[in-house]
């Protein structure tokens, strides 16, 4: 029958096609139908679905050609049938794809989604982003909490996500002065270009040139207020993370569609998704079990009974208050946290107490499973943060320790070691602040 249908439709073409090839076109009617039907076959698994494995709630692990999904399901084509999957059964979706080098530049929304972009164009009120081989996002100003134009390095890192992390009335420009040390101006960001970023400050509006910024810090008095309850976490071949209210893909559709908080939505080609986690990807710090939590007395044990102990203990900010999301700690003290399943990145910074007015250098420490893997020591009131990959650590510890004169630069920050005679002082100038503490999928 399709010989038939493709016979009746050939005199037309003959009648293009030079005589003396018409009787060989004509006998071979049926290789070139045979060819075309092949090239059919090739388009139409060109366009059949991508293959992924769906790991849901209790840990099973469904491999299938990802047909659908909506704001409730996940539709598998298994071959045979196509399975469904609730989408409050799903713990997250693996692609096969492999990633790319990621692009230097990294904007951040204050929703916590961190786009990687090869440009960035200011237009009134607006900011207009193209990621990686993506359509351009077009998002308001006021949405956006960073932008860092270099790759850090852990000197650079520590003073930058600190930095992040801290409430701010103005916009901030990151000055890199060498790969260890980073300036700051303060003032107001007017606008963005493609070699300067216009800045107001006292007045005075100056173009500071993108090649000596590490970045731009713009202004929140609370940074993580937009960070949506239960985020779905959609990674892209490029390294960008983003953070949606909600993920779609139509029947046949090559496009994954997101929805970010503020109803700003983006398109992001199948082939160039890693990853959609489900579940909520974020816990706050302060919300995870304690496993363990003290006041590090040493040689002074003798003169703290247990009602002080209980006081200087670390413990994390009320519900509702304005520390909320802060873990109070009265150097040296220590707090131990339980990783749940499925976390595997610790994102946290570190200040004095803002009551504090004597500066005596206080060392900090973060502990997986006991060993020592992120220290810095406190000199002023400066922040300081960092995010770590928790691998298979199940958990992570808080500490900090009070450095008194005897001790040089080579000594080990163990609390319980302390030299200082007297432990008084150091309680007046030792009040610590862990805040913004986040567990990440």
């Amino acid at each position: 029958m399709a010989f038939r249908l493709f016979r009746t439709s050939m005199p037309p073409l003959l009648t293009m096609i030079d005589p003396r090839l018409r009787f060989v076109f004509a006998r071979r009617g049926f290789v070139i139908w045979i060819g075309l039907f092949a090239i059919g076959v090739v388009s139409e698994s060109t366009a059949a679905t991508v293959e992924v494995a769906v790991v849901t709630a209790d840990g099973e692990s469904v491999t299938g050609g990802l047909a659908e999904m909506s704001d409730v399901a996940i539709a598998l084509d298994l071959g045979s049938e196509v399975r469904t999957i609730p989408l409050e059964n799903a713990s997250r979706i693996d692609f096969s794809h492999s990633s790319l080098p990621p692009l230097p530049t990294v904007v951040e929304l204050r929703s916590g989604s961190k786009i990687r972009v090869s440009q960035v164009t200011w237009d009134g009120d607006d900011l207009k982003l193209t990621p990686s081989r993506q359509a351009p996002l077009t998002l308001p100003v006021a949405r956006l909490r960073s932008i860092r134009y270099r790759t850090g390095n852990p000197a650079t890192d520590t003073t930058w996500l600190g930095w992040n992390e801290d409430a701010r009335r103005g916009d901030r420009l990151a000055v890199r002065r060498d790969e260890k040390t980073l300036d700051s101006i303060d003032g107001t960001v007017v606008g963005i270009g493609p070699q300067t970023v216009q800045f107001e400050m006292a007045g005075n509006t100056i173009a500071a040139p993108i090649a000596k910024l590490e970045g731009i810090l713009f202004s929140s008095t609370n940074p993580n207020a937009e960070s949506p309850a239960d985020p779905i976490r959609v990674v892209d071949t490029s390294g960008s993370q983003y953070l949606a209210a909600s993920v779609r893909l139509a029947p046949e559709s090559e496009h994954l569609d997101i929805q970010l908080p503020g109803q700003i939505g983006h398109s992001i080609p199948l082939d160039q998704v890693m990853s959609i986690g489900f579940a909520g990807g974020v816990l706050r710090l302060v919300e995870a079990e304690v496993a363990s939590s003290r006041f590090l007395a040493g040689q002074n044990s003798d003169a703290f009974p247990a009602w002080m102990q209980n006081w200087f203990e670390p413990r994390a900010g009320e519900e509702g208050s304005d520390d909320s999301d802060v873990v109070l700690m009265r150097s040296p003290s220590e707090i131990r946290f339980r990783i749940p399943e499925g976390y595997e990145k610790l994102k946290v910074a570190v200040r004095r107490h803002p009551e504090v007015d004597w500066f005596l250098p206080v060392g900090v420490e973060v502990l997986t499973d006991e060993e020592v893997v992120w220290s810095a020591t406190l000199e002023d009131r400066e922040s300081l943060g960092l995010e770590l990959e928790l691998g298979d650590a199940r958990t992570v510890t808080l500490r900090t320790s009070s450095i008194g004169r005897e001790r040089d630069s080579t000594t080990s920050a163990d609390p319980t070691k302390d030299r200082s005679n007297s432990l008084l002082p150091h309680q007046l100038g030792g009040q610590i602040q862990w805040f913004g503490g986040r567990l990440l999928k």
